[in-house]
């Protein structure tokens, strides 16, 4: 899927992907969503963002884990 809201800048933000080259790092706003923070509290925090935003940084972190294999490992 190409992603239409999301960026990488290598001058902005440590070359981080972020929301449309705004300085709203997509792991930022997705570890809102994952902190039970809900896109009606978010949104208002933030009048540059919209609800297709979050849905695609969503959408974006949840393929870059199906493509990884990812080891965890429980606390001993």
């Amino acid at each position: 899927m190409p992603y239409t809201r999301l960026t990488n800048d290598p001058n902005q933000m440590g070359d981080r992907p972020c929301i449309r080259h705004l300085r709203i790092a997509i792991a930022t706003l997705v570890r809102m969503v994952s902190g039970s923070i809900s896109n009606d509290e978010i949104l208002p925090a933030d009048p540059d963002l919209v609800r297709p935003d979050i849905s695609e940084a969503r959408h974006c972190v949840a393929e870059a884990f199906r493509e990884r294999a990812i080891s965890i490992v429980a606390p001993s």
